[in-house]
């Protein structure tokens, strides 16, 4: 817990008391002997207290080969609609921002929020399916509703 201790720096690469640090055109953090180069490669979790900018594309690992207990989200539209959309301003950094309460959140879907130091987190990229989900619920509503327009010979 005493922080980040530096070694050695060699041919590119610092050696420290978390991993390496190596330096061949790119910055690579993580352990030595990469085989491919990343702008950065981080081996494990990484927690940032601020706010993160991609200049590329941000990708989550998705294949069926990598999943067991596979179910077909249901009733999506009556938990999605106890959920809320909020514009707020976050304590301590003073600018707006948009989103949804973790607590709300967690007692529709807890498996999309996580706890660390007491402070909850949402994992935005599992609303993706979520949101699939409702809009072809809505779309089956939608045919529904036409499909009695039509046979009641009311025009839409």
């Amino acid at each position: 817990i005493g922080g980040l201790q530096f070694y050695n720096f060699s041919n590119g690469e610092i050696r420290t008391s978390a991993g390496t640090m190596n330096y061949n055109g790119n910055w690579n953090f993580g352990n030595s002997g990469f085989q491919n180069t990343y702008r950065v490669q981080i081996d494990g979790s990484l927690n940032v207290t601020d706010d993160v900018h991609v200049g590329g594309t941000i990708t989550s690992d998705s294949d069926i080969k990598i999943k067991t207990n596979i179910k077909r989200l249901t009733n999506n539209l009556d938990k999605i609609d106890k959920i809320n959309g909020y514009s707020y301003t976050k304590i301590k950094k003073n600018n707006k921002d948009i989103g949804v309460i973790a607590q709300e959140v967690e007692k529709e879907y807890p498996e999309l929020v996580h706890e660390k130091n007491n402070i909850k987190s949402v994992n935005y990229d599992g609303f993706i399916g979520i949101l699939l989900e409702c809009i072809k619920e809505l779309k089956e509503d939608n045919k529904i509703i036409k499909d009695k327009l039509e046979k009641n010979k009311i025009l839409y």
